[in-house]
């Protein structure tokens, strides 16, 4: 059975927008990991500054 060349075609059209699609999901799933890890690293950064903060108030109140 010879194959239908607008058929071919819009299965190609089909199989070529499920990659883009594809391929932006799997760019937002990277830019939502790198956000994700940026904000612990502010977390890390910002308990390791105020954890001194803390001590020395805690030794200025003696």
């Amino acid at each position: 059975m010879p194959l239908d060349a607008g058929a071919v075609e819009a299965v190609a059209r089909q199989a070529e927008e499920k990659a883009q699609a594809d391929a932006t999901a799997a760019e937002a799933e990277a830019e939502a990991a790198e956000s994700e890890s940026a904000e612990a690293t502010e977390d890390e950064t910002t308990t390791e500054v105020s954890e001194p903060a803390v001590a020395e108030s805690e030794t200025s109140e003696e």
